[in-house]
């Protein structure tokens, strides 16, 4: 019954969680809203084998595994600790290697849709979200109909998410400490790890046999070091089936948190419950006057400290319990976690490759291991295996965290093409583990930008009013810099300057040429070239072009003719149209092959250009540079006229203005 409660709890608590995600409980602090990842992790979900201390039986697990070499790693228990900081856009690829069915991944207090669909075996998904809160996070096997099973089976880990305050769990000085302990508390059962079909298994039959401290039970749990008068931060992480009531034998502990949620004012505890899928965050100080050797018990104070191996036998003293120990350095071999790499820094503005970039990053073992990190690398836009990438420099010899750095050379930066380009880092310790990447963006720009969409209005034009000039510059596909000058020149005359409109990659360029400077021109084509230049880049970019038509001549009249003619005034064109109807051709194809626009006419003395009577195109539109047209004299303008000849003068006009 107990087994089945707490069960039913914590499913009850997946489904709130569900219906809060899809927007029918309270509404998160944060929009869930989609970031490129500044670190990243893969996490491998694979079938494997575990023994929980030297001697115990082997036992099936299924694990995770990560890092460069995690695809052929073997599964661990728990998956590596994930070491963040606050604000981090933490990317996580989960590959499932061969767990059967569909497996996804929860993170728990993060502002995420939970993933109900998953991946199945051999496929991967990259989940993403920002690490908005400080704390101790659990994650687990998600919410697919095997999840349950798949975290009883050992697919969990903790999420730490670093304040900017070093050497404190969250924003207050209370929460301060010199060294820390991550507890991944968990329980296996021999009936399902051995059995051959676990996801058949029903989970409420579950019935551990063993009770784990980041993944081994007693006598196999690592130490945890310390020295005398230390804070000791425990982050404690309830992946299991079962609460567990935490103690310290010898001092008492400060609860500062609970589920990544910091108290206004902390309690002090001999021992605290701690639920399934939850977090505590505790600090215990060392006393003062405690010698070198010293052991401090950390251990579930319900007191079944029993290792059971599953077939009717006890193993002896063991479960879940651990020690403290003062002025002891961690035992050799159980440190299996590379050490975290964060805050990894590069320039924010782009650069080309007449500069340098320098990267910058910590690398820290202190919570995965607490061994000394003695290297670090980089690489560029793809990782390679532990050990060949590029060497970062730093005083090694301690687990830290350690400043490490490096100057990528121009000429690197001159190799790679303009854009975003990702820079991954990580470190190593002295037990061999190389740790997850931390990640940043690298902005090149080694490419001048182009331009685009030249346009002239009035084109073609006379010389007798101003020409405008447009035009886009654009870098967004050569490092998207912002442009910052532009010039135009026409055939192989004078640069002259252009107005850039905006602070941006691709702002509006303008310039007016002036109408004296179109007069000036031979009648004829002439080429008016564009060009932009960018922020980083000093050299001028391609060239865009656009034809400019000087006419200065307007189009030919020819073949005018009246009708009928002569006439008394009263002899219309037809029954219809009571007037003379004038016809006309227009013509500008040997006078700058621009097209007419307009023609008119006037009777005996020529007008002002456009205030003669107007003609209208045979076809219904002026628009070509040969147009035939016709005018309609009325009758009563005709009898007005005295008796003998009379001129009528034709004129047309082109799209230069020229009549």
């Amino acid at each position: 019954m107990q087994t089945i409660m707490q069960n039913l709890v914590k499913l009850i608590a997946a489904l709130l969680l569900v219906v809060t995600m899809l927007g029918f409980g309270p509404a998160p602090s944060n929009a869930y809203a989609a970031c490129i990842p500044t670190i990243s992790f893969d996490l491998y979900a694979k079938t494997g084998t575990t023994t929980v201390y030297t001697g115990s039986p082997t036992l099936n697990i299924w694990g995770f595994s990560s890092g460069p070499t995690g695809a052929t790693d073997p599964a661990t228990l728990p998956g590596p600790v994930l070491d963040v900081n606050q604000g981090d856009c933490v990317g996580v690829t989960l590959n499932n290697v061969d767990i059967p069915g569909s497996i996804s991944l929860l993170f728990e207090g993060q502002n995420m849709v939970p993933d109900t669909v998953g991946v199945g075996t051999g496929g991967s998904i990259t989940y993403t979200f920002t690490a908005s809160n400080p704390g101790t996070f659990l994650y687990e096997a998600g919410l697919t109909p095997d999840g349950q099973i798949q975290v009883a089976m050992g697919l969990y880990g903790a999420l730490i998410v670093r304040p900017p305050i070093a050497g404190q769990a969250y924003s207050s000085a209370s929460t301060a400490f010199d060294a820390e302990a991550v507890l991944v508390l968990s329980e296996l059962d021999t009936l399902l790890s051995n059995s051959a079909s676990p996801a058949s298994f029903d989970i409420r039959n579950f019935k551990p046999k063993y009770l784990l401290i980041n993944g081994k039970a007693y006598p196999g749990t690592a130490t945890f070091p310390a020295s005398a008068g230390d804070n000791v931060l425990f982050r404690y992480v309830n992946a299991g089936l079962s609460s567990h009531s935490m103690a310290v034998l010898g001092f008492s502990q400060r609860v500062v948190a609970e589920d990544g949620n910091p108290f206004a004012y902390a309690r002090r505890v001999a021992a605290e419950s701690i639920a399934p899928g939850a977090t505590l965050d505790a600090i215990g100080t060392i006393p003062a006057s405690a010698t070198d050797g010293s052991k401090f018990a950390v251990y579930d104070s319900n007191l079944m400290l029993r290792n059971n191996t599953g077939v009717g036998s006890f193993d002896g003293f063991g479960g879940m319990i651990t020690f403290v120990t003062v002025g002891i350095a961690p035992v050799i071999g159980l440190d299996t976690a590379g050490p975290a790499t964060s805050n990894m820094g590069l320039p924010a503005s782009k650069v080309n490759g007449s500069m340098s970039a320098n990267l910058s990053a910590s690398v820290s073992d202190v919570a995965t291991g607490n061994s000394n990190v003695t290297a670090a690398e980089y690489f560029i836009d793809s990782t390679g295996a532990g050990g060949s990438g590029t060497p970062m420099s730093g005083t090694f010899g301690s687990p830290g965290p350690i400043a490490v750095s490096a100057t990528i050379s121009g000429a690197t930066i001159g190799g790679l093409s303009s854009g975003n380009h990702t820079v991954y880092a990580h470190g190593q310790d002295s037990a061999g583990n190389w740790g997850p990447f931390a990640l940043n963006i690298l902005k090149v720009d080694n490419d001048p930008p182009s331009t685009t969409n030249p346009s002239l209005s009035p084109n073609p034009a006379n010389g007798s009013v101003n020409v405008s000039l447009t035009a886009t510059g654009n870098d967004s596909a050569t490092g998207n810099s912002n442009i910052v000058a532009a010039e135009y020149w026409i055939d192989s005359g004078a640069h002259i300057p252009m107005t850039v409109l905006a602070a941006s990659p691709t702002p509006g360029l303008s310039a007016t040429i002036p109408a004296a400077t179109i007069a000036a021109l031979p009648e004829g084509a002439h080429t008016v070239s564009i060009s932009s230049m960018d922020s980083i880049n000093s050299s001028w970019g391609p060239a865009a072009t656009i034809t400019l038509t000087v006419d200065k001549t307007g189009p030919t009249a020819s073949s005018v003719g009246a009708a009928p003619n002569p006439n008394n005034g009263t002899l219309p064109i037809n029954s219809t149209d009571q007037a003379v109807r004038v016809t006309a051709t227009f013509d500008d194809s040997s006078s700058g092959n621009g097209n007419v626009i307009a023609g008119e006419g006037f009777i005996d003395t020529i007008g002002t250009n456009g205030t003669g009577f107007t003609f209208i195109a045979n076809d219904g539109v002026f628009n070509s540079p040969s147009e035939s047209g016709y005018a309609d004299i009325p009758l009563i303008v005709i009898n007005s006229l005295s008796s003998g000849s009379h001129t009528i003068h034709v004129h047309g006009k082109d799209s230069a203005g020229n009549w």
